[in-house]
C-alpha cells in the first residue's frame, strides 16, 4: 500500500501552484503586453502570485477563477476589492463560480463606464 504522508502532498501542490503561476504569466504577458513592458517578467510573475493568492484568500478554489481575478485587477488596478460594489460580492453569500461571474460583470461595467 502507498502511503502519502501530508508534507509529501503540500510539495506536489505547491509544484502544481508554480506551474500554474508560470502559465498564468505567459497569459498575462500576452494579453498585457504593455505591463510586461513596464515592470518585466520577473516583477509580472511577482504580481500574478500576489494577486493569484489574494483570489485564493478570498475563496477562489480554481486556477481559472484565480486568473480571472488577476485579469479584472489588471484591468481596475490591484485595490479594486475595496470598491463598495465588488467587496459587497467578494464578502456576500454566492459561490466561487457565482462570485467571479459577478465581479467580471462588473468590471465589464466599469470599464464601458470609464470609456465613455
Amino acid at each position: 500500500m502507498l502511503v502519502v504522508r501530508s508534507a509529501q502532498v503540500a510539495t506536489l501542490a505547491q509544484g502544481r501552484y508554480e506551474l500554474y503561476l508560470d502559465k498564468a504569466t505567459d497569459l498575462v504577458a500576452e494579453h498585457w503586453p504593455s505591463i510586461l513592458a513596464a515592470s518585466g517578467r520577473d516583477d509580472l510573475r511577482a504580481r500574478v502570485r500576489r494577486l493569484s493568492d489574494e483570489a485564493r484568500g478570498q475563496g477562489f478554489e480554481t486556477q481559472e477563477q484565480w486568473l480571472r481575478y488577476v485579469n479584472v485587477a489588471l484591468a481596475l488596478g490591484d485595490g479594486f476589492s475595496q470598491r463598495p460594489a465588488f467587496s459587497a460580492v467578494l464578502h456576500g453569500p454566492l459561490t466561487p463560480g457565482e462570485k467571479i461571474e459577478e465581479l467580471v460583470a462588473l468590471s465589464r461595467s466599469e470599464l464601458r463606464k470609464d470609456g465613455d
